[in-house]
């Protein structure tokens, strides 16, 4: 994997993964308004896929590109916070522009 395709990937499944942490909180709603788990279940599931493989892109990303770990570890922590992709975004949409 390149550089450049490393960090085009993590952008998407950090959208896609911090997306999947909204319908997951939802989710948890719903079920403390109606009692139905099944919700929880998907969305808890497909959540902690998207997580762990956010996790393996941003470890690709980090050897490949050579990042501070500081750098690297605030991108990751911002997984941990809904909408907290939309702060990790721009500064990764900035280390692109700067992969030749």
């Amino acid at each position: 994997m390149s550089a450049r395709s490393s960090i085009q990937a993590l952008r998407i499944v950090a959208l896609i993964e911090g997306l999947s942490w909204l319908v997951l909180i939802g989710a948890m709603i719903y079920r403390g308004f109606t009692g139905h788990h099944e919700p929880v279940s998907w969305a808890g599931r497909a959540h902690g896929g998207l997580f762990c493989l956010f996790g393996l892109l941003l470890l690709i990303a980090w050897m490949e590109n050579r990042w501070s770990f500081f750098f690297s570890m605030v991108i990751g922590l911002s997984s941990l916070v809904p909408l907290g992709f939309l702060f990790a975004d721009p500064k990764l949409h900035a280390k692109l522009k700067e992969v030749p």
